[in-house]
Parts: C-alpha cells; structure tokens; sequence
C-alpha cells in the first residue's frame, strides 16, 4: 500500500477507514475506524473517544446538526492533529457526539474533511487514493 492510501473496510453497509488521532495527554496517535461518508457535511466523533484522548467536551460551543435519525445537538472540538492516511492536519474542527450503541461506531468523517482532497474510490482494489495540490494522477 502507498503512503496516499486508505483501506476501505465495510461494517455492515458503512464504509470505514481508519483516522489517527492525536492525543496530547498521552503524547502519540490512535487509531479508530470511522465511516467515510460523502453525505455528511461536518466530521462527528463519538464523546466518549474524545474524551479518553483528553478533550474537554463540554469546552466548546454546541450546534445543531441534522443525523440520519433527526435533528442533534453538538459540542464542537477542536482536535489538535488528526492523520488521514500519511496526511497530517492540524486544528481540525469536530463535533462530539454519543452514537447510539446499534451504531457501533467511533465517528463520521464527513465533508469538511474529505473535501481537502480529490478522492479516487477503487472498489476493486478496496484502496481510497487521497491527492492534495492538484495532482489527481492515478497511479
């Protein structure tokens, strides 16, 4: 596998791949899967994930989003330093949430961070290629 790519793992009918987050108190990343999904405009992960990485949940201001089941209300967090394959972010703007149980899930990355990439989706390779700066080459 190359550094600009992620494994696509199916749960059920969701697709996940794993995003790195980094924890300040522990001094290193972890890894979780999260559902990629395109049709989520903001990236929410679940609270208590933030929490045992050392985020304040209860810190941030709290919005209004809309989930598959309704309407919820979020805090937002700021993550320190997140890696999306070999792409390090820094700053990344989230939303805590308690997922219900039958999700079994950590977390959504939606839109506000899949779209800082162009994305090519190989199915038949189970791979999401990942391009930044223009370079949308498959190669």
């Amino acid at each position: 596998m190359k550094p600009n790519e992620l494994v696509m793992k199916w749960f059920g009918q969701s697709l996940q791949v794993n995003l790195k987050f980094w924890s300040e108190r522990k001094g290193r990343f972890f890894g979780a899967d999260l559902i990629f999904d395109t049709g989520a405009t903001v990236s929410v992960i679940s609270e208590d994930v933030l929490i045992a990485l050392g985020y304040d949940v209860a810190a941030g201001g709290t919005k209004k989003i809309t989930t598959a089941s309704g309407p919820e209300f979020v805090k937002e967090v700021v993550l320190d330093k997140i890696m999306l394959g070999n792409h390090e972010m820094c700053n990344v703007k989230v939303y805590a949430y308690e997922f219900p149980y039958e999700m079994y899930t950590s977390g959504v990355i939606g839109l506000d961070i899949i779209s800082t990439f162009d994305i090519h989706l190989l199915f038949s390779q189970g791979l999401i290629k990942l391009h930044t700066g223009g370079n949308n080459e498959i190669t």
